[in-house]
Formats: C-alpha cells, structure tokens, sequence
C-alpha cells in the first residue's frame, strides 16, 4: 500500500512541479530533492516510489529527472533546516519534504521559496501563508478508523495507550 501511496504522491509532486520550472542545467534535466522527516523504511518506499515516477516521466518527456534523496539521520528540526537550506545553495529544480515542525521549517522554506524553487509538503501540512502545496493523509479519520478496530478486535474492553514512533508532537490536522 505504501509503494503505491509513494508512487501516485510523487507523481503528483513531480508533475506538478515540473510543470512550471525552468531547469537550472538545461531544459531537458530536472533534479528533485526529496528530504524526509528521517532516514526510515517508509522514506525508503517513497524514495523507490519518487525514482518509479522520474523513470516514467523520462520515457513521458525525454528529459532527465533525477531525485536527490537527502534523508536526515534524526528527526531532527535544525537538520531539516540544513538539508533544505542545502538544496536551495544547490538550485534544486523543486524540493518535496515531510515536515518535521511547518512552525520552524518556515524560515528554511521560505528562503528556498524567495530563491524560485518549487516545493510541495507530502504527509504534512505546510504554513498556510506560503502558499505551497501539502499531499497528506487525514490523520484525525486514520486514527478513528485504526481506534474504531483495535476496539473492535479487543471487544470493546482493556486498555490501550498512545505511542509516537519520532519526537513527540501533534500534526497540524489530528
């Protein structure tokens, strides 16, 4: 499920993207930096998903689309803000990201957003006021639906508590 929730996320995050940029190598080469909340199997798949796309989008287009996996090896807020900082200096031709914090992301993304690089949010939800595209889950029916389950296969009785795979914190939309 999560291959091709991968695929068709990138799809749209690179067509998309494409659509409207001018190739800082030539009009026929695109590189995408794709950076994670952290270096996790899930990245991985959506990693493997964002390669399946640009390979489609060549044989689609003729032009190159290289994906710069630049995954962080924490979940890590200062570290995000590095790798985006560094594929705004690199001239990416757009950055996807899944953001750790959207409040302390900002200011990495909007510098990336003054230099004219596209860039889309997947599984997270960017600030409202820039203006750029969040591909996301509704984490609030998720999480009815999976509590809505496990209640049903415990039959409705025991106890059962939260636990966070990375740094606490509460997506915008739970």
């Amino acid at each position: 499920m999560f291959a091709h929730m991968s695929i068709a996320l990138l799809a749209i995050t690179l067509v998309s993207m494409a659509s409207g940029v001018q190739a800082t190598e030539s009009p026929d080469q695109y590189r995408f930096v794709l950076i994670p909340k952290v270096a996790h199997p899930w990245s991985e798949k959506v990693k493997d998903g964002a390669l399946e796309q640009a390979r489609f989008l060549e044989a689609q287009t003729g032009a190159r689309f290289e994906i710069d996996y630049r995954p962080p090896t924490a979940a890590d807020v200062a570290e995000q803000n590095r790798l985006i900082k560094e594929a705004t200096a690199s001239g990416a031709d757009g950055i996807a990201l899944d953001l750790l914090d959207p409040a302390l992301n900002r200011p990495a993304m909007a510098a990336a957003l003054a230099a004219d690089i596209p860039m889309v949010a997947f599984d997270s939800v960017a600030p409202d006021e820039l203006g750029i595209l969040s591909i996301g889950n509704d984490f609030r029916a998720q999480a009815t639906m999976a509590a809505e389950r496990l209640a049903e296969l415990m039959g409705g009785k025991g106890k059962v508590g939260p636990r966070s795979s990375l740094r606490p914190h509460r997506p915008p939309n739970a």
